[in-house]
């Protein structure tokens, strides 16, 4: 009788202790990424000439990855035209429990999940400085995963697809050719995993445009606001 006693306490404690959790990863998400700190501010590049290097993800670089990333958040919430308060509020949610997961999920340990797993990469553009390297973007790719919408794509198709994912530049970084980098980069890895094409998921206008003049095609809508977007290799 006495693990049944302590069964339900012990279960309500889990939960308490998952809600907290949640509500401090959310939070936190959502904080930095409407106010970056200071001291993560990276040099401008003056010069014609590209600073910057694709790499795959290593261990130093995971943690400035989450912050290249969680910034990016915002740029994907001001591209949404809101319909009242209400829009925002849940859109915002929705956006923090993402970014919750992801931090406690497979965000926590790039490396580990993605980097050295077979059928997944996760590369990083670099900058040398006095100091230390800094990243200043960041992009993800899984093999065997389509967000196709029309046509549907069939079994044999998601095989041989990777989807895109988590593309994020720093602001001081954009127009500099990082994003165009990251995503020729990842390209050039899924050809030589025998992909044949690329998909992808966003409802950033702006973005949009960027993966149009790199050839990728709207095959529909996803909630009738996200695009669907792909291009074969």
């Amino acid at each position: 009788m006495w693990p049944r006693a302590v069964a339900r306490p012990y279960a309500a404690f889990r939960l308490i202790h998952f809600l907290l959790h949640f509500i401090f990863e959310s939070s936190r998400a959502f904080y930095l990424s409407w106010f970056p700190l200071e001291h993560h501010k990276l040099p401008v590049n003056t010069s014609k000439e590209p600073l910057f290097e694709v790499v795959p993800v290593r261990r130093e670089h995971e943690a400035a990855v989450r912050r290249v990333w969680i910034d990016g958040l915002p740029q994907t919430l001001g591209s949404v035209s809101w319909r009242g308060r209400w829009s925002l509020w849940r859109r915002y949610c929705q956006h923090s429990f993402d970014a919750a997961v992801a931090l406690d999920g497979d965000m926590r340990n790039i490396k580990r999940d993605w980097a050295d797993k077979p059928g997944r990469m996760a590369l990083a553009a670099v900058v040398k400085s006095q100091r230390r390297v800094q990243v200043v973007g960041c992009i993800f790719g899984e093999a065997g995963k389509s967000d196709r919408v029309d046509p549907k794509p069939t079994e044999k198709e998601i095989k041989a697809t990777c989807k895109l994912t988590r593309l994020s530049v720093h602001p001081a970084w954009r127009r500099e050719g990082v994003a165009t980098a990251l995503v020729r980069n990842l390209e050039d890895w899924a050809r030589r995993q025998g992909l044949k094409e690329m998909t992808l998921l966003t409802l950033n206008v702006v973005a949009i445009r960027f993966y149009e003049k790199a050839r990728y095609r709207t095959t529909g809508f996803v909630s009738g606001k996200v695009a669907a977007m792909s291009k074969l290799l």
